[in-house]
């Protein structure tokens, strides 16, 4: 017989990641991270910790490696650069 694989209920969950029970609840909601669970019945949601090192070794970030930077915001129309908003009193 094979043993059952440890699953960590949604609290176990968080600690492991080092965040809030309610984040982790706001991302799932959300569908903000790819975080594979498993649901068992209403509201009952478990994770498993090989999943979870999953998440956060795609999380890594390597300074030695190049930033992506992130493309040019455009216009509403998308035909060119949007501009800084003028903000009274502010300089």
């Amino acid at each position: 017989m094979t043993a059952a694989p440890e699953l960590l209920s949604h609290r176990e969950a968080a600690k492991f990641l080092g965040i809030t029970s309610g984040t982790l609840y706001v991302w799932r909601a959300e569908n903000r991270y790819p975080i594979p669970y498993i649901q068992l019945g209403k509201g009952r949601v478990r994770y498993r910790p090989e999943d979870l090192n999953n998440f956060l070794a795609s999380r890594r970030i390597d300074p030695s490696e190049p930033r992506k930077s992130e493309p040019e915001k455009l216009h509403r129309r998308g035909d060119r650069p949007a501009r800084k908003k003028w903000r009274r009193g502010k300089k």
